[in-house]
């Protein structure tokens, strides 16, 4: 097998910083991150000069969303000439930011579509242009750094019904194309962190995935040549709220909460993905396990697919979908994922008080029972 190098992300008091780990304890820092400083830090608010002509500047999007939140069916009149009822709430879904198109410029019609409606990017480097693959030195032990996500998508990029068994055990069949769906920044956790049960929601499941990371700017990559545009692969927890799948016509609220997207604990460059094996733990007991190959979709193919709809950024994440043996998770469980050559994604299971005061909530059923099943 080639050398592997594991890219991981921490904090060391103020200090955030990607390192190259040596082994489970030590660690060697590499310089400059690419993810500090935001794109409103230098907005200037003073607008007392005379200005100048902007006739040869180029207009851009006023903005650089991590994500772009649609609301489906949000004018009554729209949702009848549709034939739907208006919905009793917001239908949610997302747009990933690399749809974005500055003003003045081309919608372009995919060839895989046969109809496109109307419905009334400033690049700057990317975050692993600065990965130092020097590893020699002795390193520093990590004990004192908290784990952080590895990467910063600018997406996430999931896949459903992946696996055969696993759509067979929901009762689908296998799809003929990869089904996408999109996960916002947000949602991201890292190793240790708390997966919070959210008060809408009362079933919530465990999906373990291989996690991939691209490493290059990716559109209208050919199958053959998709593995190139791969930085590495980690691990990914696609955690969903099983009941709010079933109810919404979008996986986006579903999918979509806060933590519910574990990943970590580092993106490990030089595996080959069909030799690995995804497993998934509870509470110290195994419930998922499959090979990578088992995948109806390899990488390199979803790579190729997902470039021919979006282009993916340095950093952007695909989960691959989830084997079977998903199952509900309970306050107070502990959940693994594991993947040999990139490590254990550990996470505790709590449930989400953030919200308003469940006093002025309706009594609320039962949550599932962790036995049953279910999934996408």
């Amino acid at each position: 097998m080639e050398p592997v190098t594991r890219l991981a992300r921490f904090r060391d008091g103020g200090r955030i910083f990607h390192a190259l780990l040596l082994d489970d304890d030590r660690a060697k820092e590499i310089e400059g991150d690419p993810f500090v400083g935001g794109p409103f830090a230098a907005v200037a608010r003073d607008a007392t000069e005379q200005g100048k002509p902007i006739a040869s500047w180029e207009w851009l999007t006023p903005c650089l969303p991590s994500k772009i939140v649609g609301v489906g069916r949000n004018y009554r009149n729209h949702a009848a000439e549709l034939g739907h009822a208006a919905p009793e709430e917001p239908l949610l879904f997302l747009k990933p930011p690399s749809s974005l198109l500055p003003p003045g410029g081309t919608i372009l019609l995919p060839e895989d579509s046969r109809r496109v409606d109307f419905e009334g990017e400033l690049v700057v480097g990317g975050p692993f242009a600065a990965v130092a693959r020097d590893a020699t030195e002795q390193g520093k032990p990590i004990a004192s750094w908290e784990w952080l996500t590895p990467c910063l998508p600018s997406k996430i990029v999931g896949v459903g019904r992946n696996y055969r068994n696993h759509a067979a055990e929901l009762g689908h069949a296998a799809p003929e194309e990869p089904l996408l769906f999109l996960k916002p920044p947000s949602s991201l956790l890292p190793p240790g962190g708390t997966i919070l049960l959210p008060e809408d929601s009362r079933r919530v499941d465990f999906e373990g995935e291989l996690g991939v990371v691209i490493g290059r700017e990716a559109r209208h990559v050919p199958e053959t040549d998709a593995l190139r545009y791969v930085l590495g692969y980690t691990c990914v927890n696609d955690v969903t709220a099983r009941d709010l799948q079933e109810a919404d016509v979008q996986f986006s609220r579903a999918k979509g909460f806060d933590s519910f997207c574990p990943c970590g604990p580092c993106i490990a460059i030089g595996l080959r993905p069909e030799d690995l094996v995804v497993e998934t733990f509870v509470n110290g007991v195994r419930r998922q396990s499959s090979a990578v190959a088992h995948m109806i979709f390899g990488v390199a193919r979803l790579v190729s697919f997902v470039s021919r709809v979006m282009t993916l950024e340095p950093g952007d994440l695909i989960a691959t979908g989830t084997p079977e043996g998903v199952g509900a998770l309970e306050p107070g469980d502990e959940v693994t994922v594991s993947i040999e050559g990139i490590g254990r994604l550990t996470n505790r299971v709590g449930a989400d008080r953030s919200g308003p005061s469940s006093t002025t909530q309706p009594p609320a059923p039962p949550r599932a029972h962790a036995g049953s099943r279910g999934g996408r």
